[in-house]
């Protein structure tokens, strides 16, 4: 989804970025699955989630060149996705997987 729209306004001044809110080793296995041509950022210290006060994952925010979120956050995953993710606190305390939490 998000590689599709990265790629559709490619032209336009929009980039699409994803944070990924857990340790190193937990979030690479996604990143190399999505195989995305947009940055992929790790925040294993919730600075991301803190300042923009981001309670689930995965969460799309739109903000602006000042910063400023200019759309509500809304999930950004299909409902089954997302009923595996909120199911359980967002710092799960097992590592997770591509599929979900161990």
């Amino acid at each position: 989804m998000w590689q599709s729209l990265a790629q559709e306004l490619k032209d336009h001044p929009f980039t699409v970025l994803a944070v990924a809110l857990d340790q190193a080793e937990s979030a690479r296995p996604w990143i190399e699955a999505a195989k995305a041509t947009y940055p992929c950022l790790i925040d294993s210290d919730h600075h991301v989630a803190d300042l923009y006060n981001l309670v689930n994952v995965p969460q799309a925010v739109w903000i602006d060149e000042q910063g400023r979120i200019v759309r509500p956050p809304e999930t950004a995953a299909p409902p089954t996705a997302s009923a595996r993710w909120t199911a359980r606190p967002s710092r799960c305390p097992r590592p997770r997987t591509p599929s979900g939490c161990a």
